[in-house]
């Protein structure tokens, strides 16, 4: 069974991606590209975080276990600016 801290590093990383996938156009606007394949399947963050989940609890236990990690940080980042009244501020290219 994974320790709270490795939940609370999961959750933040889960998080991260699935805001990323629904809300994010990424660069060169990938992510807008996927979501337009896709259509109504990256449409919303909680009903994505499912599946970003899985992905995170998949990769914690391999050599990828750092890409994790990387989103977990950023996650935070992000959720502190956002608590702090700091917001995020999104450039479209």
């Amino acid at each position: 069974m994974a320790s709270s801290n490795d939940l609370n590093i999961l959750a933040k990383a889960s998080w991260r991606l699935a805001f990323m996938l629904v809300r994010e156009n990424g660069p060169g606007n990938i992510l807008l590209e996927t979501r337009t394949k896709f259509g109504g399947a990256f449409n919303c963050v909680s009903c994505m975080s499912i599946w970003t989940a899985a992905i995170m609890l998949i990769f914690w236990k391999t050599e990828y276990s750092w890409i994790v990690n990387i989103l977990a940080i950023s996650g935070q980042a992000l959720q502190d600016g956002s608590s702090t009244g700091a917001g995020v501020v999104y450039y479209d290219s």
